[in-house]
Protein backbone atom coordinates (compact mmCIF):
# COMPACT_ATOMS: atom_id res chain seq x y z
CA UNK A 1 0.00 0.00 0.00
CA UNK A 2 1.42 3.24 -0.80
CA UNK A 3 2.21 6.17 1.96
CA UNK A 4 -0.88 7.76 1.33
CA UNK A 5 -3.82 6.21 0.79
CA UNK A 6 -6.93 7.64 -2.06
CA UNK A 7 -8.62 8.37 1.05
CA UNK A 8 -5.82 10.51 2.75
CA UNK A 9 -4.45 12.36 -0.23
CA UNK A 10 -7.67 13.07 -2.05
CA UNK A 11 -8.43 17.04 -2.13
CA UNK A 12 -10.80 18.32 0.46
CA UNK A 13 -13.33 21.08 -0.17
CA UNK A 14 -14.65 23.27 2.57
CA UNK A 15 -17.15 25.93 2.26
CA UNK A 16 -16.90 28.91 5.21
CA UNK A 17 -20.02 29.38 6.94
CA UNK A 18 -19.55 32.81 8.16
CA UNK A 19 -16.67 35.12 9.05
CA UNK A 20 -15.04 36.98 12.02
CA UNK A 21 -16.12 40.33 12.92
CA UNK A 22 -12.55 41.55 14.53
CA UNK A 23 -11.36 44.92 15.24
CA UNK A 24 -7.67 43.46 14.14
CA UNK A 25 -6.76 43.94 10.37
CA UNK A 26 -3.31 42.45 10.49
CA UNK A 27 -1.80 38.95 12.09
CA UNK A 28 1.14 40.76 13.20
CA UNK A 29 -1.31 42.72 15.63
CA UNK A 30 -3.37 40.42 16.39
CA UNK A 31 -3.10 38.21 19.88
CA UNK A 32 -1.37 34.76 20.07
CA UNK A 33 -4.40 33.25 22.13
CA UNK A 34 -7.76 33.96 22.64
CA UNK A 35 -6.90 33.61 26.94
CA UNK A 36 -4.16 36.61 26.10
CA UNK A 37 -6.71 38.63 25.16
CA UNK A 38 -9.92 37.47 27.43
CA UNK A 39 -11.62 40.81 27.26
CA UNK A 40 -11.63 41.83 23.39
CA UNK A 41 -14.88 41.21 21.87
CA UNK A 42 -15.41 40.17 18.61
CA UNK A 43 -18.45 38.70 16.72
CA UNK A 44 -18.86 35.72 14.55
CA UNK A 45 -21.09 36.89 11.65
CA UNK A 46 -22.63 33.18 10.45
CA UNK A 47 -24.22 33.58 6.63
CA UNK A 48 -27.84 33.70 7.22
CA UNK A 49 -28.70 29.45 6.53
CA UNK A 50 -27.18 28.44 9.08
CA UNK A 51 -28.48 30.78 12.20
CA UNK A 52 -30.69 27.73 12.48
CA UNK A 53 -27.87 25.55 13.66
CA UNK A 54 -26.98 28.64 16.61
CA UNK A 55 -30.02 26.98 18.39
CA UNK A 56 -29.03 25.85 21.88
CA UNK A 57 -25.52 27.31 22.02
CA UNK A 58 -26.55 30.72 24.27
CA UNK A 59 -26.80 27.53 26.93
CA UNK A 60 -22.61 27.22 27.06
CA UNK A 61 -20.30 29.85 28.11
CA UNK A 62 -17.31 28.48 26.06
CA UNK A 63 -17.16 27.14 22.14
CA UNK A 64 -14.83 26.17 20.12
CA UNK A 65 -14.02 28.31 16.83
CA UNK A 66 -12.57 26.22 13.47
CA UNK A 67 -11.51 29.09 10.96
CA UNK A 68 -9.12 29.31 8.03
CA UNK A 69 -6.08 31.39 9.12
CA UNK A 70 -6.32 33.26 5.45
CA UNK A 71 -3.19 35.16 6.00
CA UNK A 72 -0.96 32.88 7.20
CA UNK A 73 2.66 32.82 5.50
CA UNK A 74 2.95 29.34 3.86
CA UNK A 75 4.60 26.70 5.98
CA UNK A 76 8.18 25.90 5.66
CA UNK A 77 9.43 23.28 3.64
CA UNK A 78 11.03 22.22 6.63
CA UNK A 79 8.17 21.99 8.37
CA UNK A 80 9.87 24.08 11.51
CA UNK A 81 9.07 27.67 12.68
CA UNK A 82 10.20 29.83 15.49
CA UNK A 83 6.49 30.05 17.58
CA UNK A 84 5.55 33.25 18.39
CA UNK A 85 5.98 33.21 22.23
CA UNK A 86 9.67 31.88 21.73
CA UNK A 87 10.05 34.85 18.86
CA UNK A 88 12.96 36.47 20.53
CA UNK A 89 14.74 32.58 20.38
CA UNK A 90 15.79 30.83 17.32
CA UNK A 91 14.84 27.58 18.39
CA UNK A 92 13.00 25.89 15.62
CA UNK A 93 10.14 23.76 16.77
CA UNK A 94 8.02 20.87 14.45
CA UNK A 95 5.05 22.71 13.14
CA UNK A 96 2.84 19.75 14.79
CA UNK A 97 4.27 20.79 18.49
CA UNK A 98 3.48 24.78 17.76
CA UNK A 99 -0.06 26.46 17.46
CA UNK A 100 2.09 28.25 14.80
CA UNK A 101 -0.29 29.96 12.03
CA UNK A 102 1.64 28.79 9.05
CA UNK A 103 1.42 24.99 8.39
CA UNK A 104 0.15 22.70 6.00
CA UNK A 105 -3.75 23.39 6.57
CA UNK A 106 -3.86 26.83 8.37
CA UNK A 107 -6.61 26.02 10.52
CA UNK A 108 -7.09 28.01 13.50
CA UNK A 109 -8.61 26.55 16.78
CA UNK A 110 -9.81 29.21 19.38
CA UNK A 111 -11.39 28.51 22.45
CA UNK A 112 -14.12 31.95 22.84
CA UNK A 113 -16.31 32.84 25.67
CA UNK A 114 -19.79 33.19 24.07
CA UNK A 115 -21.78 36.17 25.05
CA UNK A 116 -24.69 36.74 23.19
CA UNK A 117 -26.08 34.82 20.45
CA UNK A 118 -29.12 37.41 18.21
CA UNK A 119 -29.58 36.17 14.64
CA UNK A 120 -26.89 34.94 12.57
CA UNK A 121 -24.64 36.44 15.09
CA UNK A 122 -22.45 35.01 18.32
CA UNK A 123 -20.66 38.19 20.75
CA UNK A 124 -17.87 36.69 21.84
CA UNK A 125 -14.58 37.81 23.85
CA UNK A 126 -11.02 36.28 23.42
CA UNK A 127 -10.28 38.08 20.13
CA UNK A 128 -7.50 36.32 18.35
CA UNK A 129 -8.10 36.63 14.22
CA UNK A 130 -8.46 39.28 12.05
CA UNK A 131 -11.51 40.75 10.44
CA UNK A 132 -12.65 38.62 8.17
CA UNK A 133 -11.05 35.55 9.15
CA UNK A 134 -12.86 32.15 7.64
CA UNK A 135 -15.38 30.82 9.59
CA UNK A 136 -15.38 26.95 9.03
CA UNK A 137 -17.02 25.50 12.50
CA UNK A 138 -18.45 26.31 15.79
CA UNK A 139 -18.69 23.54 18.90
CA UNK A 140 -20.02 23.84 21.85
CA UNK A 141 -17.40 23.78 24.79
CA UNK A 142 -17.94 21.28 27.72
CA UNK A 143 -15.29 20.39 30.61
CA UNK A 144 -16.56 17.05 30.66
CA UNK A 145 -15.38 16.48 27.59
CA UNK A 146 -12.56 18.96 26.77
CA UNK A 147 -10.67 18.74 29.85
CA UNK A 148 -8.31 15.65 30.13
CA UNK A 149 -9.18 13.78 33.70
CA UNK A 150 -12.01 16.27 34.61
CA UNK A 151 -14.37 15.14 37.23
CA UNK A 152 -17.65 16.88 38.42
CA UNK A 153 -16.40 18.50 42.32
CA UNK A 154 -12.62 18.60 41.81
CA UNK A 155 -12.97 22.18 40.88
CA UNK A 156 -15.83 24.18 41.96
CA UNK A 157 -15.08 26.88 39.50
CA UNK A 158 -15.07 24.77 36.80
CA UNK A 159 -18.58 23.19 37.64
CA UNK A 160 -19.71 26.62 37.59
CA UNK A 161 -19.31 26.80 33.60
CA UNK A 162 -22.56 26.33 31.88
CA UNK A 163 -22.08 23.50 29.41
CA UNK A 164 -25.61 23.30 27.93
CA UNK A 165 -27.66 20.50 27.42
CA UNK A 166 -25.10 18.62 28.17
CA UNK A 167 -25.25 19.58 31.50
CA UNK A 168 -28.88 18.16 31.97
CA UNK A 169 -28.09 15.31 30.06
CA UNK A 170 -24.99 14.11 31.42
CA UNK A 171 -26.73 14.13 34.64
CA UNK A 172 -29.60 12.27 33.73
CA UNK A 173 -27.31 9.33 32.98
CA UNK A 174 -27.03 7.02 35.70
CA UNK A 175 -24.60 4.48 34.04
CA UNK A 176 -20.80 6.40 34.79
CA UNK A 177 -20.66 6.20 31.29
CA UNK A 178 -19.42 9.67 29.12
CA UNK A 179 -22.47 9.28 26.46
CA UNK A 180 -20.92 10.83 22.98
CA UNK A 181 -20.53 14.46 22.75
Amino acid sequence: MSEESNASSAELTMRPIGYIDSPYTRAQHTPEQTLRNPRARGRVVLHKRYAAGLADLAGFDHAWLITWLHQAAPVPADLRVVPLLMRHDTRRIGVFATRYPSRPNPLGLHLIQVLEISGSVVEFAGVDMVHGTPVLDLKPWAQRFDIPGYRPGDNPELDEIRSGWYEQVLANDQSGRSPSP
